[in-house]
């Protein structure tokens, strides 16, 4: 707005005084002139000096917290006298919106700014941090989709970075292990860091590894839910535990060999009496299957069926072995309208911490040795006489 009439020298530069009398006020402020305007007084008057009219405008901008202030203010001035119109007013006010616009967009794009590098910052921060573990990160969505992996996925597991997050997730599991990820990856008990049973994915050659993964549900900045894990591959062990477990069936097969070549009964008990393991003697002697007795209750088995004095007796005999006793004890029993003498040897077993897990039972049939000691005892007497 140029002053009237015009002149060849622009006016004298506006004091801060009268741009902060604006500011303080938040308001307009028009003077026709200043000469005669109250607000004079309050100028140094070495500051007045070329200054009539003057119009002037609040210019805002928000805080941290959003809330606008006034912050400077736009202003324009002349040598002479001036009757500010409606028109300038609202030219300059306008003008004036126009400057708190742009200072709130500049503000705007600055938090944006500020944001963006804050999260870089993180990332870059996240990424160290992954990169500083042995173990490869990785964060996927539940229904498989790979949002980031660290570095060491390529060495580790064999997969490189750019090949898991190409595709989801689940392209990578073996088909028979998948229905097992999908039900841990939608668990409600993922709050806490679990791990979860080892399952194959195949690497950038096409085999596949044993991995397993310690797993923590979260959710992003967006509400969506993710899930975050830590991949270790563990196909040696699960080989070597294969290994170990082929050498114990080897060993149980080899023992049960042995066993089932004892014309003897030979058994595994449960302190609470419950028949565990049996050879196959004892089991075809009465005409039956290891099926039909294992997991009975010994002293109710078919071997002591129709005799309830060899029950009761078998029943202590489990019963003392159960305290910690060793047991050997001569067992009369009663069976197909025989009479048979069972020499019955019970030993309690322990675990390292010396509970009792289970008794080793073993019964030999002396019937004919107590016959024949009878009979030489008989012949014994009669030559006495």
């Amino acid at each position: 707005i140029a002053s009237s009439p015009p002149v060849e020298e622009g006016p004298e530069p506006i004091p801060d005084a009268v741009c902060q009398h604006i500011m303080s006020r938040a308001d307009n402020l028009v003077i026709r002139d200043l000469r005669a305007h109250p607000f004079r007084d309050e100028l140094p008057s070495s500051l007045t000096t070329g200054l009539v009219a003057y119009l002037g405008t609040p210019v805002c901008a928000p805080d941290a917290s959003g809330t606008e202030h006034v912050v400077a203010s736009l202003c324009v001035s002349a040598v002479e006298p001036r009757d500010w119109t409606e028109r300038d007013l609202v030219t300059l006010r306008t003008l004036g919106e126009g400057v708190s616009s742009r200072l709130c967009l500049v503000e705007a794009l600055a938090k944006v700014k500020g944001g963006q590098q804050r999260a870089e910052n993180r990332e870059a921060e996240l990424e160290r941090l992954f990169a500083s573990v042995p173990q490869p990160i990785a964060i996927w969505r539940p229904g498989g989709e790979v949002i980031y992996v660290s570095p060491q996925v390529q060495e580790t597991i064999g997969i490189s970075r750019e090949a898991l997050m190409a595709f989801s997730w689940v392209d990578r599991v073996h088909p028979d292990d998948l229905a097992k990820m999908r039900k841990r990856s939608q668990s409600d008990h993922l709050d806490v860091p679990r791990e979860g049973p080892p399952y194959r994915m195949r690497d950038d050659t096409g085999n596949y590894r044993h991995v397993l993964s310690r797993t923590l549900a979260s959710v992003d900045a967006t509400g969506n839910p993710r899930l975050i894990s830590s991949l270790t591959d563990v196909s040696e062990m699960v080989r070597a535990e294969e290994r170990v477990q082929a050498e114990r069936r080897a060993g149980e097969h080899q023992i049960r060999q042995l066993l089932n070549a004892l014309p003897i009964f030979c058994g595994l008990i449960s302190p609470d009496g419950k028949l565990q393991i049996v050879n196959d003697a004892p089991v075809r002697a009465i005409g039956t299957t290891p099926e039909e007795v294992v997991s009975k209750t010994v002293w109710e088995s078919l071997w002591v069926q129709e005799d309830p004095k060899a029950q009761a007796d078998l029943r202590q005999i489990i019963e003392d072995a159960a305290t910690g006793r060793e047991i050997v004890r001569t067992l009369g029993i009663s069976w197909q309208g025989k009479s048979l003498d069972m020499m019955f040897y019970a030993s309690p077993m322990r675990d390292e911490a010396g509970n009792i897990t289970g008794i080793a039972a073993s019964a030999v049939d002396i019937t004919e040795q107590n016959q024949i000691r009878h009979e030489l005892e008989s012949q014994r007497d009669q030559l006495r006489q």
